[in-house]
């Protein structure tokens, strides 16, 4: 899955900004967001003009016992010496010791992200995009969890399709951050 810097207009008059490592489902999905408010030019005249920079990763971290050695108790230790007098130690108390980090459990393990896992992203980076409805956005564009079909290229990102989707966002109150059920002053 392709990724790019790209700049997302907010506007007709040319308000936008900058977003790095955009994804072309994240790419579709702000277009459909934001296409009545910026006249449908969420990216810019032309679409062919996002700039490629990578490719979407993951980075697998392993479970904690994975990366460490067994923890342990040590033994405890009783007092040398009488108190008061040179070379006292007081006793020690068994004590638990966390198990050494294994240097090689914690190298970076890395695999191309997957449909599941970029729908699961933006479920999380835009749950409050809601529809008229009140239903999460990303829902109506990608229905199947389980096995969705995200553009991996921005080529493959079906742009006309997107700016066609009939999908009417519900306002939202930037001051509270809740979606707006009502217009303001209305009763």
């Amino acid at each position: 899955m392709e990724i790019a810097n790209v700049r997302l207009r907010l506007t007709k008059e040319g308000s936008d900004v900058p977003l790095k490592d955009v994804t072309p489902a994240q790419a579709m999905f702000l277009h459909i967001l934001h296409q009545n408010n910026n006249g449908g030019l969420s990216f810019g005249e032309e679409f062919s003009k996002i700039t490629v920079t990578g490719t979407a990763i993951v980075i697998d971290v392993p479970a904690v016992e994975e990366v460490r050695e067994a923890d342990y108790v040590t033994a405890a230790q009783p007092a040398v010496g009488e108190v008061g007098k040179p070379g006292y130690r007081a006793a020690i108390p068994p004590q638990m010791v966390k198990g050494a980090v294994l240097a090689e459990a914690v190298s970076a393990k890395t695999h191309p992200r997957t449909d599941a896992e970029e729908l699961a992203r933006l479920s999380r980076l835009y749950s409050g995009a809601r529809d008229k409805k009140n239903e999460p956005v990303i829902n109506s564009v990608w229905p199947d969890k389980f096995n969705p079909k995200l553009p991996q290229t921005f080529a493959s990102i079906p742009w006309k399709t997107a700016s066609q989707s009939g999908i009417e966002t519900a306002p939202l109150n930037y001051a509270t951050g809740n979606v707006a059920t009502s217009a303001p002053g209305a009763k």
